[in-house]
């Protein structure tokens, strides 16, 4: 049986994966064929089709004729998949979507883990212990218990006013010419955490103190990260093996970075397609043939596809007294509640939808939603072109798009079809089924669907892509000779959010964890 679900699992992630074209022959900002500058800006955002011209602009419509279609009326509408999955979004996407006003990411295009490990040799440094691989950490107790393991305190206290330490400084995202906003960075998380400096935590990305689920999930890799080296370190010193500094971190990072690819696989990307059908292979290495499994530049029209704000609620639940502001910086929070349980007050609380009518509400989000559509403007083709590239068919036109909305576009663009910008298309498209999970459609196989058919197929394809050409993802790796025993263990016998979790939360036994309801479905749909 589990031969069948692989041999389904690659065809499945052929269908997604083979489609269109490689990223990285036309480079964001620039008027066409990248050239040498793919060669020479490793971190540059790629696009997939040509920008508009400045005349073919000048037919669409005023970006503020169309901003009112994201505003959010009401209470969120909830969706099949809990708040779990939007943490884990954004924790994913951003590590990877570092986007400055230089159409460049200030990370490197493969999952690396940057959110523990840095994006430069220096920060990682900073973060290193130095001793049996490990990274840096503090066990916190409060009211006399032991809530676990965290990171040390990012800042201490001079005279009267608060700086970094002078370990941390070389985190990257602590330079000067990091900004945000208009200010650096470190201006930006000492006026975020002013009064409460000493909960700001040393992490490997900026936006790991700023949001309440990206911490948490920065803290769960600590954890493992650190597990997994008092592991190594036992089996390699039994066998009489080198049990340096380096080689125990080299093989936990790496096993760290491979179990955390194949979470998103089988139960991130599982959860979005409504399936559990996908699987990261590590037997057959079908991907090392094809074509597409090859170092390449993010498309920049994926990371406009991850401005994915209409998931989050209007509130936490397990903090209502703070409304929406639960889910900003509140370290102290994830400390107070126990890293379980925050992941299982996820689980529990259904996400909001991923729709028009539902990326902003009370002025949050409209800024970011503003310069989203200002730049996706300036650099990608309209969604027709990009439906085209992916093989979908575009003979519905404006029936494509969800009824509360088709007049009011076809309005806004003039009955226009092939005008309509990407990020409308992609938020007004009606959900439904893509690729392998629209051919089970017709054996009977029924869900609900999540998004539309056009983004959901860019991060399927997208995500298998970059996934499968990880270097890390090689048949001379993947193997218990170079990741150990417990390595090898960890990473096949990890497929779920929830296997990571309940191994990693020692301030809760282990029967009270297992029993932890921690899932990226939310529960009437699990």
């Amino acid at each position: 049986m589990e031969k069948i679900r692989n041999l389904a699992s690659r065809f499945a992630i052929s269908r997604y994966a083979d489609v269109g074209p490689i990223s990285g022959q036309y480079s964001a900002g620039s008027s066409g064929f990248a050239g040498i500058q793919a060669l020479i800006e490793k971190k540059h955002f790629a696009i997939d089709l040509p920008s508009l011209s400045n005349e073919e602009k000048k037919e669409l419509p005023d970006i503020e004729q169309i901003l009112p279609l994201f505003r959010r009326q009401g209470e969120a509408p909830k969706s099949r998949v809990s708040l779990l999955l939007p943490f884990f979004a954004q924790h994913l996407t951003d590590a990877i979507f570092q986007s400055g006003n230089n159409f460049q990411t200030g990370a490197p295009s493969e999952i690396i883990l940057n959110q523990i490990y840095s994006n430069s040799r220096a920060g990682l440094m900073c973060l290193r212990s130095g001793e049996k691989g490990k990274l840096k950490s503090r066990e916190i107790h409060l009211n006399g218990k032991c809530m676990g393991e965290f990171p040390p305190a990012l800042f201490e206290k001079v005279g009267a006013s608060y700086q970094v330490k002078n370990e941390f400084k070389d985190l990257p995202y602590l330079a000067p010419q990091e900004t945000i906003r208009g200010k650096t960075k470190l201006e930006e998380l000492l006026e975020t955490y002013r009064g409460r400096e000493e909960q700001a935590m040393a992490v490997g990305l900026f936006q790991g103190n700023m949001t309440l689920g990206n911490f948490a999930l920065t803290v769960l890799l600590l954890r493992e990260h650190n597990r997994l080296c008092d592991e190594i370190y036992d089996e390699l010193k039994q066998a009489g093996k080198p049990t340096n500094d380096k080689i125990i971190f080299d093989i936990a990072s790496s096993v760290n970075i491979l179990t955390y690819m194949k979470i998103v696989v089988e139960d991130y990307i599982n959860a979005y397609a409504g399936i559990d059908i996908f699987r990261l292979d590590y037997k057959s290495f079908f991907y090392e043939k094809k074509r597409w499994c090859r170092a390449t530049p993010i498309p920049y029209h994926f990371n406009t596809l991850y401005q994915l704000h209409s998931f989050i609620p209007n509130q936490f639940d397990a903090l209502p007294d703070m409304k929406f502001d639960a889910f900003l910086a509140n370290n102290d929070k994830v400390v107070e509640l126990g890293l379980g349980k925050v992941f299982e007050f996820a689980s529990q609380q259904p996400a909001s939808k991923v729709e028009l009518g539902n990326s902003f509400f009370e002025n949050k989000f409209e800024m970011a939603t503003r310069a989203m559509l200002t730049k996706a403007r300036d650099i990608l083709a309209p969604f027709s072109q990009y439906r085209a590239l992916d093989g979908l068919s575009n003979d519905k036109k404006f029936e494509l798009f969800n009824p509360r909305f088709r007049e009011q576009i076809r309005d806004i663009y003039g009955n226009k079809f092939e005008n309509v910008d990407y990020t409308v298309g992609i938020y007004a498209e009606l959900p439904s089924s893509s690729g392998f999970v629209s051919a089970l459609e017709k054996m009977g196989f029924k869900n609900e669907y999540l998004v539309g058919r056009t983004l959901l197929h860019s991060i399927a394809k997208h995500a298998f892509r970059h996934i499968h050409s990880n270097p890390l993802m090689r048949k001379e790796l993947l193997n218990p000779d170079v990741l150990s025993n417990v390595g090898w263990n960890t990473f096949t016998n990890t497929k779920t959010a929830k296997d990571l979790i309940i191994r990693n939360i020692p301030e809760t036994n282990r029967d009270e964890a297992n029993k932890l309801e921690i899932s990226f479905h939310a529960p009437n749909f699990r």
